[in-house]
């Protein structure tokens, strides 16, 4: 790989621009390709804009180029990476065009922030030089970049992948298994669910959930190690926290009334997560209630609703939102 390797980005959205801000910002070429005219036509007014604001010379987009086709936008990058919708169809059929106009050395990368990399690149023919590399938003703020190999991946590709984003001053860190969200979304959704679990058996509500993580622990999250935090209260006390809230108290779920179910049955009865219940009564589509102050939802669902969810589930569509949703 040479010193300024030219870089190929898929997507011109959210995260494709950043992405080709931060490269070209350290002097790569990168050449962006985006099936959407209208996402390419404000490539570099974007950049520009973001530049502006952070006090960076505006003269880093200039390096950016936007491409009309895929094999353009490749065929002279050494590194490329994907930043289209998480889909997994879409994604594995990117990869079979990459592999067939990208050159034979380059390295090929998803930024996928949860489908594992090994579904991604099953289908292709050199697995060795595929990997994932999980950018956060907005990329060009915070650091983390997550590479996260396949069993097919070679140690090379790995290691100049993590070399290349620490030369543009990402925190590039090795996922050693591809699992679902990696690292950092995995943590993250423990908590949203902790959080999730408290709010919906009436220990608090959402704004206690925030103002206890704003003025408390998260506050020390951004200096402090695990290990650091634990020493500084003190082995004792974490091993009582733990002994308290793994093994002697567990939250009981009070519940419904009779004819109506809790949130957690409803996942149950669809095989969903919390986050699709949830979503399910943001958007109206289920009719939920609490019965007494500080109760748990009460969810009633009727025979016609229970058909159409039944339905919806089955056809996926809590896990590809292009898929119609059901009305309320």
């Amino acid at each position: 790989m040479a010193e300024k390797p030219r870089i190929g980005v898929i997507g011109a959205g959210l995260m494709g621009h950043g992405i080709a801000q931060v490269f070209a910002t350290h002097g790569h070429a990168v050449t962006v390709y985006d099936p959407d005219g209208a996402s390419l036509a404000t490539l570099r007014e974007r950049i520009q804009t973001n530049l502006r604001n952070l006090g960076q010379p505006e003269s880093a987009a200039e390096r950016v180029s936007a491409c009309r086709t895929l094999r353009e936008a490749v065929q002279q990058s050494e590194f490329i990476v994907e930043a289209a919708l998480e889909d997994l169809p879409l994604k594995q059929q990117i990869f079979a065009d990459l592999e067939q106009a990208a050159p034979a050395h380059a390295i090929l990368a998803s930024n996928t922030s949860v489908i594992p990399i090994t579904a991604i690149m099953q289908g292709l023919r050199d697995r060795s030089r595929a990997l994932g590399t999980h950018w956060w938003n907005p990329p060009y703020l915070v650091p983390l970049v997550e590479v996260i190999g396949t069993q097919w991946t070679s140690a090379d590709a790995i290691a100049r992948t993590i070399a290349l984003h620490q030369a543009v001053g990402k925190t590039a860190v090795h996922v050693k298994r591809d699992v679902p969200g990696f690292v950092g979304n995995r943590l993250q959704h423990a908590l949203w669910r902790e959080a999730i679990s408290l709010v919906e058996n009436g220990i608090c509500d959402a704004e206690t959930v925030d103002t206890v993580i704003k003025a408390s622990f998260g506050r020390r999250l951004a200096v402090l190690r695990d290990e650091g935090h634990k020493s500084s209260t003190g082995n004792p006390l974490t091993s009582a926290t733990i002994k308290w809230l793994r093994y002697k108290h567990r939250i009981p779920t009070p519940q419904p009334p009779e004819g109506s179910l809790n949130v957690r049955q409803v996942c149950k009865r669809y095989g969903v997560s919390l986050w699709v219940v949830h979503y399910w009564i943001e958007r109206g589509i289920l009719s939920a209630a609490h019965h007494k102050p500080n109760a748990p939802y009460a969810i009633t669902i009727d025979d016609e609703l229970d058909q159409r969810l039944r339905t919806w589930v089955a056809n996926s569509a809590h896990l590809h939102p292009s898929s119609p949703a059901p009305t309320a």
